[in-house]
């Protein structure tokens, strides 16, 4: 880690709360932060975290990739969050040549965003555009990885495709997870599916009719959560 990227950790673990990291650990998965090493909560807020972000994000630091990639390999959760937000700031920012290495560095990478938190906060964002543009059999890559997270990414990064007017892409994916074992991806790509049916609500019935015997029950509650009430409950009987 860099001197500079240093300064900004210790700055980050003095504004922990000791008793919040002990609550916080259970909303997360049990996992492994750098070097295999147990990962560390401090307790930073998100909204405090996020406040620090946003002063970074105009300095030097946040303008160097490589300096935001050395504050990424951090042992800390929240201090790998925060260098996730400083990315997705510094790819927002950048010109097509620049995104092109963050979505890079972001892959090359991924062994650290090993949480659900770091996914969300910043696969919709770099993985996103990156992998609509390279098309389906990247994400593909992605979802077929071992690594829950890498899954995760694949799933999520769909929220950029939707919202900028791929609907479609998701069932696919949603298709080819319908059995994975972890009930995190089962969320996500439910989360996902309830995204594409606020643009196309038919498209998503006729997928929840056509995969309800093999759908997860969780992927199911996500995915209709949008659905009219009696709507809700004819195809929550089906399964």
């Amino acid at each position: 880690m860099t001197a500079e990227a240093q300064s900004i950790e210790e700055r980050l673990i003095a504004k922990g709360d000791a008793d919040y990291a002990l609550k916080v650990q259970g909303y997360f998965k049990h996992t492994t932060g750098v070097d295999g090493k147990a990962d560390i909560f401090i307790g930073l807020r998100t909204p405090l975290l996020r406040l620090e972000v946003k002063q970074l994000s105009n300095s030097e630091f946040g303008n160097s990739l490589p300096q935001i990639l050395s504050l990424l390999g951090s042992n800390i959760h929240e201090v790998r969050h925060g260098a996730l937000l400083l990315l997705v700031d510094l790819y927002k920012r950048s010109n097509p040549v620049a995104q092109e290495a963050i979505f890079n560095s972001y892959l090359s990478h991924r062994a650290l965003i090993n949480n659900w938190d770091l996914v969300d906060s910043s696969a919709p964002y770099i993985a996103g555009p990156g992998l609509q543009s390279r098309g389906r059999l990247w994400v593909h890559a992605l979802a077929c990885s071992s690594s829950i997270w890498d899954r995760r990414i694949a799933v999520v990064a769909h929220w950029w495709f939707i919202r900028h007017g791929d609907c479609y892409a998701i069932y696919d994916l949603a298709a080819q997870l319908l059995d994975d074992p972890e009930d995190l991806i089962h969320k996500a790509v439910g989360w996902m599916l309830r995204e594409a049916g606020k643009k196309d609500l038919p498209r998503l019935t006729a997928f929840i009719e056509q995969h309800y015997a093999r759908m997860p029950r969780v992927m199911l509650r996500y995915a209709i959560e949008k659905h009219p009430e009696p709507e809700r409950q004819r195809l929550l009987a089906l399964s």
